[in-house]
């Protein structure tokens, strides 16, 4: 498949609706797959799609915080609704996709980190696996 230059960073389109990193981007490696904004498809029509050029950076990078745990939950959300601001999306929409996460992502941020820990090496371990594009992250 062929790569995407989506908002900045370089994609290409995975067969199961995921997208990898072709480069590295703003710190995250090659490799690291993210779904973009985990929005369920009825809510498409009022919060966009899960990839659109002007979201698809903040949703990179939340999603690479969540799977890391390199920055608390909290912290990560909050991120993510100053990063979708700044990319120009409106304060509404912003805060419904912050409300979201807030609300629902614990299950995700937890599954992450916590079977990072479980491995026994951490962070560093969950990365070593997102670069080099094996397992589930």
């Amino acid at each position: 498949m062929s790569k995407q230059t989506i908002g900045g960073p370089k994609l290409t389109p995975c067969d199961d609706g995921t997208w990898i990193l072709a480069e590295e981007w703003e710190g995250i490696p090659a490799g690291f797959a993210t779904d973009g904004g985990s929005i369920p498809r009825l809510l498409w029509r009022f919060l966009g799609a899960p990839v659109e050029a002007k979201t698809i950076g903040a949703y990179i990078k939340h999603d690479w915080k969540y799977q890391t745990g390199c920055v608390p939950r909290k912290q990560a959300d909050a991120e993510l609704y100053d990063d979708l601001r700044e990319s120009g999306v409106d304060g509404a929409r912003s805060g419904l996709v912050w409300a979201g996460v807030r609300a629902f992502g614990w299950r995700y941020y937890n599954r992450a980190v916590t079977g990072a820990a479980q491995n026994g090496n951490g962070q560093a371990e969950l990365r070593s696996v997102i670069k080099s594009g094996g397992g589930e992250a």
